[in-house]
């Protein structure tokens, strides 16, 4: 499937497949939405829901389907999402 990617001030929108990415880092807080049925890890550990990376945290990702948003921090939504949950730099999200 090739990535259809969307961008919106302070949002970048990538839906596909074959996503696969060495360590890295970046200012953007990352939400990974994988599809059902389809293997998503992060830094080698299996994630079968969404999941949030906030900011300049270091991470490997592999999607074989899915979503991911890139979100500025200082965004409503990044604002939002930067207030970490018992204290968690990657925070699994409720289904």
């Amino acid at each position: 499937m090739k990535p259809n990617v969307w961008v919106k001030t302070g949002v970048v929108i990538i839906y596909g497949s074959s996503i696969d990415a060495t360590a890295h880092s970046h200012h953007a807080i990352q939400v990974a939405w994988p599809n059902d049925a389809t293997l998503c890890t992060l830094n080698g550990e299996t994630k079968p829901s969404p999941f949030v990376i906030h900011s300049n945290v270091e991470h490997q990702l592999q999607l074989e389907e899915g979503g991911i948003l890139l979100i500025e921090p200082t965004s409503e939504l990044g604002v939002k999402l930067s207030n970490p949950v018992d204290g968690d730099c990657i925070i699994p999200m409720a289904s």
